[in-house]
Formats: structure tokens, C-alpha cells, sequence
């Protein structure tokens, strides 16, 4: 799982790569391209803070738009929530071309009034914000968070290392240490939301700004930093429930019961059957390829299928 609190700081044409099945770095890789042709609007590329005006100003000159094709390994969660309410609001399908992942199957593909996704195309998650309230109630949740974002900082401008037995015990003993000054924060009380973000962005902003250690500046940048995300997983929320949706599918990888299965797969993130996503309440998903979605060949490829059962 690449992480979440990333939220701090698609593309132009389908990479050509074998099969005709992109990666989900391939779609974060390239800038967003929009138009909008007989009642539809194609959307390829990475989402972006800055792309917002210029969706709307496409969608919005478009002439009866019915549906959205994306093309999109996410991006920018706060604007791919705008871009998921405007579909909701306007009653459009969602249909996916190549790939829809991370931000974009956490908000764009939802909100559509149909779901389709095209022949070896794939819906993917690897986690949301809203993780990290679930993860106030559920001290194995949090462990969790803890230990693989500590992994996965060690991969940080380098992710094709192997992490070794010695490196993933290195990990794990930041994730345990930052477990305990997250308690200790808590007082002998229950573990809150601002515990859990404060102790899990002070590293990284000290990381940044060295020079801040020990100052009230630090605590200030730390407490900014928490409340923003804290509103986003607020947005979120409020997002999911308008749709009339939980959002568990974007976080179903890491719960205490699947993450390990997730883990071991090696993959960049999960799907679900069709069947599964509609029980999750995602309603009128369909798949154009000819045979199975969860053995088409990008997900085969890039996803592990998780079961509800």
C-alpha cells in the first residue's frame, strides 16, 4: 500500500504495454487530458488539485452528457471526490477504459449511476484516509498502518528493494516505537484520531524540516498538518454516505482479517467479483469482456481478488 497521508503535499493516451494492460504507476504517470464528444466525456490521466476547473468547464459546456470514461490511477483525493459528486449529481455511468485505481475507484467509479468496466480493465483499491478513524476503535487496525507505512518508507526512492528480513524487523521496530509515543499521547486513555495523525506525521515533517526539532514551530506544523487530515477523512465520510455507501471496499485490504492475504500476494492493490461489489453497494457493475472481471488479464495481472466470504 503506498500511503495515505500522502494527502499532505490516467493519462494522455493507454501506454502501450503487452497485452494492452497498464500498470497503476503507468496511469499515475500522465498528465490529464479532457474532452468531451456525444455525450461523453473522456477523462485520462493523473487527478490532480489543478484539474478541477478545467473538468468542470468540460463537463459542463458538454451537451447532455450521459457518461464518463476514465482512464486514471488517482491521484488527488479531495478532487476526485468533486468530480465523483458532479457525476452523482448529474446521473452519469462511470465506464473504465485500462484502469481506474486508488483515488479513482475510491470516488470516481462509485458515484456512477451505471459501473462498467471495459474488457481487461480493472477497479483497484489500496486504502483511503478514513482508515486511520477506523483504526481509533482497532488497536491490530493500527498496528497494521503502523507497521506498513514504516515499510514503506524504507522504499521511498527506491521501490524496486527487497525488503529483507533484517530491513522488515528495522521497520517494525519504528512502527513499534511509534505505537508507544502514540499511547503515551493518549494519556492511559483512549487512542483518538488527532493521536494516531499527529504521531504519524511528526516524523516525516521533522524528516523535513530538521531544523524545527524541538520547537513550538514543530507542534504547530504537526497540528495543521492533523487537522487537515482529519477534515479530509471528514469529507470522505460525508462523501460515502450521500452515495449511500460505507466505503468499506476501499479499505477492505487492510483490515486485521484480510491484510494478511492482501500482504502475501505481492500485489499493487485489491478488487472484489462483481457479485462482491455489488454486496459492498456498489449496484449496477458490469464487465464488457467476454468471460470472468476477477480473471481478466489486468487484474490477474496487478490485483489480488478479496473475498467477502
Amino acid at each position: 500500500m503506498k500511503h495515505l497521508l500522502c494527502c499532505l503535499f490516467v493519462f494522455c493516451a493507454v501506454p502501450a504495454v503487452a497485452d494492452g494492460v497498464a500498470t497503476p504507476e503507468d496511469l499515475r504517470l500522465h498528465p490529464a487530458e479532457i474532452h468531451a464528444e456525444d455525450g461523453t466525456i473522456y477523462y485520462r490521466g493523473i487527478i490532480t488539485e489543478t484539474i478541477w476547473d478545467r473538468f468542470l468547464q468540460v463537463a459542463e459546456a458538454a451537451e447532455t452528457p450521459r457518461q464518463l470514461v476514465v482512464t486514471s490511477g488517482g491521484g488527488d483525493a479531495t478532487t476526485s471526490r468533486k468530480i465523483g459528486r458532479w457525476v452523482h449529481d448529474h446521473g452519469l455511468d462511470v465506464k473504465v477504459v485500462g484502469g481506474c485505481f486508488s483515488s479513482c475507484a475510491n470516488s470516481v467509479f462509485p458515484a456512477g449511476k451505471r459501473k462498467i468496466i471495459a474488457k481487461n480493465a480493472f477497479v483497484g483499491w489500496h486504502g483511503s484516509e478514513a482508515v486511520y478513524a477506523d483504526a481509533a476503535d482497532d488497536d491490530e487496525l493500527l498496528e497494521i498502518l503502523l507497521r506498513d507505512t514504516a515499510r514503506e518508507e524504507l522504499k521511498k526512492g527506491a521501490p524496486d528493494l527487497v525488503l529483507t528480513p533484517e530491513l522488515a524487523a528495522q521497520a517494525d521496530a519504528r512502527a513499534a516505537k511509534l505505537l508507544g509515543d502514540i499511547r503515551a499521547a493518549a494519556d492511559g486513555g483512549d487512542i483518538a484520531l488527532q493521536d494516531i495523525l499527529r504521531g504519524t506525521i511528526r516524523d516525516p515533517f521533522l524528516a523535513a524540516n530538521p531544523e524545527l526539532a524541538g520547537t513550538p514551530d514543530l507542534e504547530q506544523l504537526v497540528a495543521e498538518g492533523a487537522n487537515i487530515i482529519e477534515a479530509i477523512i471528514k469529507d470522505e465520510k460525508a462523501f460515502s454516505a450521500n452515495l449511500g455507501l460505507t466505503g468499506d471496499f476501499a479499505n477492505f485490504g487492510l483490515r486485521p482479517d484480510h491484510f494478511n492475504a492482501y500482504e502475501a500476494s505481492g500485489k499493487k492493490g485489491w478488487t472484489f467479483t462483481l457479485e462482491d461489489m455489488r454486496r459492498l453497494g456498489l449496484k449496477q457493475v458490469l464487465y464488457e469482456g467476454g468471460g470472468s472481471y476477477a480473471s481478466s488479464k489486468g487484474v490477474q495481472r496487478y490485483l489480488t481478488v478479496l473475498s467477502l466470504d
